[in-house]
């Protein structure tokens, strides 16, 4: 289904057009479809396709938004634990502030990690980026505590990597949580079912668009 068409160091630009689909090259793959441009990435135990412009392209292949994430959702037990910790995570006044959380996979079981860092009511930083526990993790989860659950321009500033991105928050409302596929600055909401087994008191924030999980 693709076809490469240029490759410019550690990006790929290719073309659809119904030859077979070859993994994706380098860190990230634009594709131009039949119906517009698309990004692809793979990494270990996680391969994404999604729409960036949609567009009509006469005498292209048209893609599919595709999600194939390889491991066990993460257990209800240890997002269960995020959110009491988080949910308790307070200043020296007692007013909760953010928190930050990596979870990476060991070998056949998920790692739940809270790195050093430097957290405000409305921001939160770790502080550093360069351990084995960021670089492993291939899930970054930070909260809102009562404020709104949502990713904010900071956060897409942040987020800049290829990984899963989450956000618990609404914590006097019911908590909520969202979800989504961070591909080196493009992003794209995903039901937060697919990877996490969630506690019955965290409401999943459903996205507009279904991703084919493959």
């Amino acid at each position: 289904m693709i076809s490469t068409s240029n490759s410019l160091g550690l990006v790929r630009y290719s073309i659809a057009n119904g030859h077979p689909f070859e993994p994706p090259g380098g860190l990230l793959e634009y594709v131009m479809a039949g119906n517009g441009l698309w990004v692809r990435g793979q990494k270990p135990n996680l391969t994404v396709c999604f729409p960036l412009s949609p567009l009509t392209v006469r005498g292209l292949t048209p893609l599919q938004p595709e999600l194939h994430f390889s491991l066990p959702r993460v257990p209800r037990a240890i997002t269960a634990e995020l959110l009491t910790t988080a949910q308790n995570t307070r200043d020296t006044d007692n007013r909760l502030v953010e928190s930050l959380y990596y979870l990476g996979w060991d070998q056949d079981h998920w790692q739940l990690t809270m790195p050093a860092q430097h957290q405000a009511r409305t921001s939160v930083r770790p502080h550093a980026t360069d351990g084995d526990t960021y670089q492993h993790a291939l899930i970054e989860l930070h909260s809102h505590h009562e404020l709104t659950t949502f990713f904010s321009a900071q956060d897409n500033h942040d987020e800049q990597g290829f990984r899963i991105y989450s956000v618990i928050g609404d914590f006097l409302s019911g908590p909520r949580i969202l979800t989504r596929i961070g591909l080196y600055g493009h992003f794209l909401d995903i039901d937060s079912a697919t990877i996490f087994e969630l506690p019955a008191n965290l409401e999943p924030i459903t996205p507009d668009d279904e991703l084919t999980h493959v």
